[in-house]
């Protein structure tokens, strides 16, 4: 069990850094804001669904690599816990640019309501509309 919780932590560790090292803006006009929002909620319909391979082809090289069976096992059991899916409520799209490379992401904030409780989806998207990083809380 220590193992599975180091690699989720390593998981939303990258995407902590991933956020730190990112100055927020505008949402580049690499972007398209109803693009990023469809595809946001696209992610979590994956995720409620429990569709690993979808969400494991459209990530990054990188998310991939943090997205590990034992990860995605330890995400869905997270988010059963909160029952099923009710609806999306809250949807905000932001810019971001990592300061290292100079790529830039769109960054979807998705709140949402599960029969049990509520869950705050950070999801980023690369420009190639790759998922790059996601969150939950």
């Amino acid at each position: 069990m220590k193992k599975y919780m180091k690699k989720l932590n390593l998981l939303v560790g990258m995407s902590f850094l991933f956020l730190i090292g990112c100055s927020g803006t505008n949402l580049s006009e690499a972007f398209n804001q109803e693009e990023v929002t469809q595809q946001a909620k696209e992610t979590i319909r994956i995720i409620n669904n429990e569709d690993s391979q979808s969400l494991l082809e459209m990530s990054t090289v990188q998310m991939k690599a943090g997205l590990s069976e034992d990860v995605l096992e330890q995400i869905y059991a997270a988010i059963k816990e909160a029952g099923e899916f009710e609806s999306f409520e809250d949807i905000s799209v932001a810019g971001d640019k990592d300061k290292s490379t100079e790529e830039e992401y769109a960054v979807a904030v998705v709140n949402t309501k599960y029969e049990n409780k509520k869950i705050t989806y950070t999801i980023t998207f690369s420009s190639q509309m790759k998922l790059a990083g996601l969150y939950y809380k």
